[in-house]
Parts: structure tokens; C-alpha cells; sequence
């Protein structure tokens, strides 16, 4: 055998630390299991050193319930630090019970998805053990076979096999301490849904009317779920229970998908290693950070205002590779002898992409078709005329770039990442990815007050011109403090 049953149990029991530990410092103590806290204790970890008072999962969730009270302006005025100013001196609305009881229950699926991923590491370990054990046996019998009975060689065969295998765990585990970090990416934006959602149903009750306000250029589905006829028109009405009560979309088959409150669906780009166009140079969508400055469909430069990342579902989006090329139409000789092939890695199949100045989903794009191509010269990243929205359209320039093929990736690949990725970018809600122009499709949660009604000409929800004798009293503003700054809300 390559590893005794002690030797396997103590590389199994490894992944059972680093999980528990994950848990205690994000998720907090209270998620933690007896099981969980019995490994931490035998590999003598302090949890008073581990632990805070605000673990990162409660901080997303007291932020979320704090959004359902300001201001979309208000919230975009406040830093880190006066959120930790507003933590540090209670100036938060305690959950009810019932409220509490919500997270408890969205902590303890998170919980199950952390332990989950655990489980299967432990199980690809246990395989790649028992496969590795499997063709060592294989080997011995063909060389006994072969009737050789060099003991060296037998040696050296047996420590290549042991080896290989402690080099594929490691490769494993490294992989999945990324695939940690993103499910705990995801599941704080999910808690900070939550709380929105939670701040609304306490200040305005169940029936609290909502809509999911839709950015131009979104995807038909966003549009044929939020509004009633196209961008621009008046948004669809909703209770915040109602979105709750519809779950995510997450799994489901596209004619299945319904209005929720998480997004609606998928993110947009399968690879990790996609290239965005930043102000600084090209970055990977995995490194894009709040606060980047991304290049637009409008010549221009913005600032990411929200990173998004979430697990792929088997066969849920077609995946597909855009390979194109600048120059000429498409012509099979002149293109094999003479044009520089680039590809657009691994967008999902609903993602809008912009060609002949039309957004186009990926998966109804053509081969000889032409695309929209924004790029920039090595020498003018960090070039300060770049911030400047009259010299920036002026550096910067579209090129028509010809589609040569569309390859779909099928079944699963070794080489896929398990997650999905998007960001949204302030203002235009565009980016630049391998060279080409998409847009990821953003929809914001918004309360509509009691007295408010839709205005077509004004395209948003006002108050409601009525008599003096139908006047309805104003409730009084109520301040809300957090850290040194006051807000009337």
C-alpha cells in the first residue's frame, strides 16, 4: 500500500481542520459543531485569537439591513471605517427573533456548503489513492510477468507512485482553498440580500411593494422578468416575500427562471483568466476589485462598483470560445496564412456582446459576422488622459473584427473553472473582456413608497399629485447615525 490507514486518516482529517477553521473566522463560534471544535482543540487553535466580535458574514448582513434604510446616495457616501464606527458603538437595529432565526438558517446552508466542499475533497483524496494504488498493482503484476525482479527498480517504482499522488493532493487542496474563497464570496452577497430585504419588511411590512430597477441593455430575460414592455417601460410590482419566496434561480432550467432576489441568473464568464481592460493594464476578471477603473462601451473609463462570483451548475449555460480575428471578412485561405487568431475564453452562452453595434447574446452569434473590438496600446496605460471623458474617445478607437469560430464546451473539462464571474461598472454597465465589448446585466432592488406611482415621462416612481382633502400625513424623517455622520431617512 502507498499510505497506511493512519497515513490516510491524518490527510483527511487535515481538510476537517481547514474547514472548521474557515467557519470560525467567517461564518463566527456559533456556527461551529461540537465535531468542529474537538478538531480545533487537537490541533490547538485559540479561537479568542480566531475570533472577533463582527465575524465578515455578520458584517454583510448588518450592512445589507443598513442599505434597506438609506439612500442609494447615502450608502455610496459612507467608507469601511464608519461602518465599523457604526458596529463598534451598537448604533445597528437588533434583528427580532424571527429575523434572527432567518439568518441562522441562510448561515447554516452556508455552513453545509463549506462542510460540502470538505466532504469532497476527502472523496477526490480517497480516489486518487485508491486509482494510484490500483495501477501500482497493475505495474507489479506486468513486471512479475515479466518475470523482473530488480528490487531497485521495484523501489524506485513504488516511491515515484507516492510521490505523484502526494503532489496531486496537494495540487487538490491548493485548488479547493480557492474554491472556499469563493463560495464565501458568494454566500456574503446572498446575507447582504437578506438583510436589504429583512430592513424593508420591518420598516414597511409584508406587503411592502418593490421592483427590480433594470439597466439599458440588459439581457431578455431581466427585461421580460422586471418589466411590462421593454427598457424603458414601467417595472414590474412586487412584495419582498414574493422575491424571497422564489428562492434563486440557481439549478433551474432558463424557461424556469423566476423574479428573485438574488440575481436572476447566471454570471458571465466561465474563465478565471478572462482579460478585462483596466486603467492600470490588463487584469484577470478573478483579481477585478471593487474601485478598478474599467474600460466601457462608451470610450471611457469607470469604477467597478460590485464584484460577483457564484459556482457553475452542470449544463446550466452553454460556455462557449469566440475566436476572431482583425482584417478582412472571412476568407479560409487568407485567414490560415495571415490573420492573428485571439479568443474570447469561456463566455456563457446569455452574456451580451456587443457586435456591429448591437448587444447580441454570445450564443446567438455568427461565424463570418463581425464584432466589436476596443483596445489600447501598451504605452497609454496610466496614461492620466485617459480619465478625461473628452481625450479618452480620442486615444481609443473600435475596430470591426471578423468571427472565424464558435467553439462549445461540453460535459465537464478539467480545465473549466467551477465558478462564474461578473462585476458591475458604474454609470455604463459595460467592460472590455479579451478584447471585446459586453456588458454583464445588472438589476438593483428598490422600495416604492406608499403614494408613489409610475410617471412614463419621467421614468420612475413619483408621488402622486393628490387634494388637499385626499392628502395622506407625512411620517416624520427619522435620524439614523452611524459613526459620526447623521442621516434623515
Amino acid at each position: 500500500m502507498l499510505f497506511t490507514p493512519d497515513q490516510i486518516s491524518e490527510i483527511l482529517e487535515e481538510v476537517d481542520y481547514q474547514s472548521a477553521v474557515l467557519i470560525a473566522s467567517i461564518l463566527g463560534n456559533e456556527f461551529l459543531t461540537t465535531e468542529d471544535s474537538k478538531i480545533l482543540k487537537k490541533y490547538k487553535v485559540d479561537l479568542s485569537k480566531l475570533m472577533i466580535k463582527f465575524p465578515p458574514y455578520q458584517q454583510a448582513y448588518l450592512f445589507g439591513r443598513l442599505t434597506g434604510v438609506l439612500k442609494p446616495n447615502q450608502t455610496s457616501s459612507l467608507s469601511y471605517g464608519d461602518f465599523l464606527d457604526y458596529l463598534k458603538k451598537n448604533q445597528y437595529v437588533y434583528p427580532t427573533l424571527r429575523e434572527q432565526a432567518e439568518f441562522e438558517i441562510v448561515g447554516k446552508r452556508s455552513y453545509s456548503y463549506i462542510k460540502g466542499l470538505g466532504t469532497r475533497i476527502k472523496e477526490e483524496v480517497t480516489n486518487y489513492i485508491s486509482d494510484s494504488e490500483l495501477e501500482l498493482l497493475n505495474k507489479e503484476r506486468a513486471k512479475k510477468l515479466e518475470i523482473i525482479k530488480d528490487e531497485m527498480e521495484d523501489a524506485v517504482l513504488r516511491r515515484s507512485s507516492i510521490q505523484q499522488v502526494s503532489s496531486n493532493i496537494a495540487k487538490r487542496l491548493n485548488d479547493y482553498q480557492r474554491d472556499w474563497g469563493r463560495i464565501v464570496e458568494t454566500e456574503f452577497q446572498n446575507i447582504y440580500n437578506l438583510g436589504q430585504a429583512q430592513m424593508i419588511l420591518d420598516e414597511h411590512g409584508e406587503d411592502a411593494k418593490v421592483y427590480k430597477e433594470v439597466f439599458p441593455q440588459a439581457c431578455r430575460h431581466c427585461i421580460h422578468l422586471y418589466l411590462t414592455n421593454g427598457i424603458g417601460s414601467k417595472p414590474k410590482i412586487f412584495t419582498v416575500s414574493e422575491l424571497i419566496g422564489n428562492g434563486t434561480n440557481i439549478g433551474r432550467k432558463v424557461d424556469d427562471w423566476k423574479p428573485t432576489l438574488s440575481p436572476v441568473h447566471p454570471y458571465c464568464f466561465n474563465s478565471p483568466d478572462t482579460k478585462i481592460v483596466t486603467f492600470e493594464g490588463l487584469k484577470p476578471i478573478s483579481e477585478i476589485k471593487e474601485g478598478d477603473l474599467v474600460l466601457t462601451h462608451k470610450k471611457r473609463f469607470r469604477k467597478v462598483t460590485k464584484t460577483m462570483k457564484r459556482p457553475s451548475m452542470y449544463n446550466e449555460q452553454k460556455v462557449l470560445d469566440i475566436v476572431y480575428g482583425t482584417g478582412q471578412p472571412f476568407n479560409p485561405f487568407f485567414w490560415k496564412k495571415w490573420v492573428a487568431r485571439k479568443t474570447m475564453h469561456r463566455i456563457t452562452g446569455n452574456h451580451p456582446v456587443l457586435s456591429s453595434y448591437q448587444w447580441i447574446p454570445a450564443k446567438n452569434l455568427q461565424k463570418e459576422k463581425f464584432l466589436n473590438y476596443l483596445w489600447i496600446s501598451k504605452k497609454d496605460f496610466g496614461n492620466p488622459d485617459l480619465l478625461d471623458d473628452y481625450k479618452c474617445p480620442n486615444i481609443i478607437n473600435y475596430q470591426k473584427v471578423c468571427i472565424y469560430d464558435i467553439k462549445e464546451h461540453k460535459g465537464i473539462y478539467k480545465n473549466m473553472s467551477p465558478y462564474l464571474y461578473n462585476f458591475s461598472v458604474e454609470e455604463d454597465e459595460s467592460y472590455v473582456a479579451d478584447g471585446i465589448v459586453v456588458h454583464n446585466c445588472r438589476c438593483d432592488l428598490r422600495y416604492i413608497p406608499d403614494g408613489y406611482v409610475w410617471d412614463d415621462k419621467e421614468g420612475e416612481f413619483v408621488r402622486a399629485k393628490v387634494s388637499d382633502e385626499e392628502r395622506i400625513p407625512r411620517k416624520s424623517k427619522v435620524k439614523v447615525t452611524i459613526g459620526d455622520k447623521n442621516f434623515e431617512v
